[in-house]
């Protein structure tokens, strides 16, 4: 399997908000196109981290890919704007298992 962790260093995002939006928006759509969601936590500190699964590396390019492009993406891009994640510092790392 091929990993992607996503952390958010965004403490003052309003969380509950952008859960709502991660629930009827990101989540779906990600899953639509071949993720996995292996979970999503916010720290003690208040940063958010998203772990998302793909069988490997070429089928996670091709699912963010895809997750671009898609319309729901671009339609309720303005509304995941207004979350306040989209302008905070965030950290992106692929991994692969080594077990």
């Amino acid at each position: 399997m091929y990993y992607r962790m996503r952390t958010y260093y965004a403490a003052d995002a309003d969380h509950e908000v952008a859960t709502r939006i991660f629930k009827a928006y990101v989540q779906p759509v990600h899953e639509r196109h071949g993720a996995q969601l292996v979970g999503r936590w916010l720290t003690e500190d208040r940063r958010l981290v998203v772990i998302w699964a793909y069988p490997d590396e070429a089928a996670c390019a091709q699912t963010l890919e895809a997750v671009r492009t898609d319309p729901v993406t671009r339609s309720t891009q303005a509304e995941r704007e207004a979350t306040g994640l989209a302008s905070f510092e965030r950290e992106e790392v692929f991994m692969t298992s080594t077990l």
